[in-house]
């Protein structure tokens, strides 16, 4: 009876006093975790640090929840639309993320109220979700930032090195040697007198298949001439050719 209803009243008043106390709680725990600097310092955010400062009664957690949507809704855009419209650069997920918080940090910058920053967000995720054919525009012409890894660094060090030495006229050793390579293949174009030196070194060549024969420069003056001793051809042999289809001159002999 009465006592029963006593008690259920109690307990709910109880449960309710208990359920305030735990709201106030939570409320608080949010309070000091949007203020805490490591929040802040950790948060996807940009700018994170200046958000309560920048717009009166935002928190860095209703940033995040907002910037969460608007990543999804460029994601759904991007992958939608593969192979049909396609970014002018490869886009990987970090790529799609950090274009949201500069789309998102651009609502943030020109609001100075929660409910401008409110309106600007609903508008800017709504404007991407009705993307149906299209790329968002953003999305489509964003460039992706340079990672900061060591091999990025080397491979632009070295970019920009090679275009500092062209700008300059400087020539690597490497680059050196190659082009010295090139130019001793390509084949070296002769002046009118180094052709004409080359032609009269030719023609004192001897081929020894079409070599002058000895005995033609001494056909006219061989009977003038006083008789070979016999014991010097042996000796001359050796360096003389012989034309084996010359016939003898029977008139032109030592035992006449």
């Amino acid at each position: 009876g009465e006592r029963d209803r006593r008690r259920v009243a109690d307990e709910t008043r109880s449960l309710i006093i208990k359920e305030f106390a735990n709201r106030k709680k939570n409320l608080e725990k949010d309070k000091n975790r949007n203020n805490n600097p490591e929040a802040a310092k950790y948060s996807k955010c940009k700018a994170a640090e200046s958000t309560e400062n920048k717009v009166n009664g935002l928190s860095i957690t209703g940033r995040e929840s907002y910037l969460s949507l608007l990543t999804d809704a460029l994601r759904n855009n991007l992958e939608g639309l593969k192979g049909i419209d396609e970014p002018q650069n490869k886009l990987s997920r970090q790529d799609i993320e950090e274009c949201a918080v500069e789309l998102e940090y651009g609502a943030f910058s020109k609001s100075t109220v929660i409910s401008l920053y409110r309106r600007a967000m609903t508008k800017l995720i709504s404007s991407v979700r009705a993307c149906k054919d299209t790329l968002y525009p953003d999305l489509k012409t964003y460039e992706p930032k340079k990672r900061e890894t060591l091999s990025e660094f080397v491979k632009d060090f070295e970019r920009k090195k090679e275009e500092s030495q062209k700008s300059h006229g400087f020539i690597t050793a490497s680059q050196l040697q190659n082009n010295n390579m090139e130019n001793s293949m390509e084949p070296k174009s002769l002046s009118k007198a180094d052709k004409e030196s080359k032609r009269k070194a030719n023609s004192f060549k001897r081929d020894p298949l079409t070599q002058t024969k000895l005995q033609s420069f001494f056909s006219g003056t061989k009977s003038q001439e006083s008789p070979i001793p016999t014991s010097d051809d042996s000796e001359d042999d050796g360096g003389l050719v012989i034309d084996e289809n010359v016939r003898p001159n029977h008139n032109d002999s030592t035992f006449k």
